[in-house]
C-alpha cells in the first residue's frame, strides 16, 4: 500500500489467533520509503469497516514496524499518516 510521500507500507499477518483469546488476532507490517528505509513516527490507523468508530491507532517503530493485537475478524483499512516539518 503506497503512503504519502512515496512511503510504502506491507501488511504482513492478519487474522492470526492470540494465545490467550481464540476469536481475535494480529494486524503487523513495515513502513518504508521508496528506497526501502524503515520511517519511525508513522501514525498508522486500523479501521473497522463495519464500525468506523472501532479505530485502533499505533506509531510506527525504529524499524518501521507497527502492530495491531486483539483485532476481532473483520474487513479493515488501514491509514498511515505522517506530519512533515
Amino acid at each position: 500500500m503506497a503512503v504519502a510521500g512515496g512511503a510504502y507500507a506491507t501488511p504482513h499477518r492478519v487474522g492470526v489467533p492470540d494465545a490467550d483469546a481464540a476469536l481475535t488476532g494480529s494486524v503487523y507490517g513495515k513502513i518504508v520509503d521508496s528506497d526501502g528505509n524503515p520511517i519511525k513516527g508513522v501514525t498508522v490507523q486500523l479501521v473497522n469497516e463495519v464500525n468506523p468508530q472501532g479505530i485502533k491507532t499505533v506509531k510506527t517503530n525504529k524499524k518501521g514496524r507497527f502492530r495491531f493485537v486483539q483485532v476481532i475478524p473483520g474487513t479493515y483499512r488501514i491509514n498511515a499518516t505522517m506530519e512533515t516539518l
